[in-house]
């Protein structure tokens, strides 16, 4: 029995942490309208992007990685924090099967420094993170990620409650998104 088997050619590159910055053209890309802005410190490079408390759910702001390659990483989103910030921030991690993973962040809090959003196995083809303004209050801010192999800490496997194929439910239960923190 074989379950899978991965083949390269040539030489295979270790896997490295990469690092991109919202002034990163070449690896982020914008939709909506983004403002550059070095008002409050603790920002990565020379500035940070904010959504302009406007055109809330039509904005996005995602990082792709020039990873070197497919592995295990640990995700990780750098902001600004202040009293105008959105605390359910969402951000998604496309995975190595194309898959999103959503978590939300608090951005009033944990500013000026790296904020782990969890570990993934990623490809070197399509990894992305995806800051998004849908459900927010206040400046969602976009500054940077940070992409940092890992030794196997994204080999958990994750069960979520909406996976119907691998939960089973006894009893009435209730879906809610009225207090961040959740997964999935």
């Amino acid at each position: 029995e074989v379950d899978w088997v991965r083949v390269w050619t040539g030489t295979k590159s270790p896997p490295s942490i990469v690092t991109v910055d919202n002034a990163d053209v070449a690896f982020t890309a914008a939709a909506g309208s983004w403002t550059s802005s070095t008002a409050m410190s603790g920002f990565f490079g020379s500035d940070y992007q904010h959504d302009e408390n406007a055109g809330k759910g039509s904005k996005t702001f995602t990082f792709h990685p020039e990873l070197t390659a497919h592995g295990d990483y640990l995700v990780y989103a750098r902001w600004t924090a202040g009293t105008n910030r959105a605390v359910a921030v969402p951000m998604e991690v496309t995975d190595a099967q194309n898959v999103v993973r959503s978590t939300t962040v608090n951005q009033q809090a944990n500013g000026g420094s790296w904020n782990l959003l969890g570990g993934y196995t990623l490809s070197a083809n399509n990894a992305a993170l995806t800051v998004g303004t849908t459900g927010t209050s206040g400046y969602v801010i976009a500054d940077a990620a940070r992409f940092t192999p890992s030794a196997g800490e994204a080999q958990a496997t994750v069960v979520d409650d909406a996976d119907s194929g691998s939960t089973v439910v006894t009893g009435t239960w209730s879906v809610s998104t009225s207090t961040s923190g959740y997964y999935g």
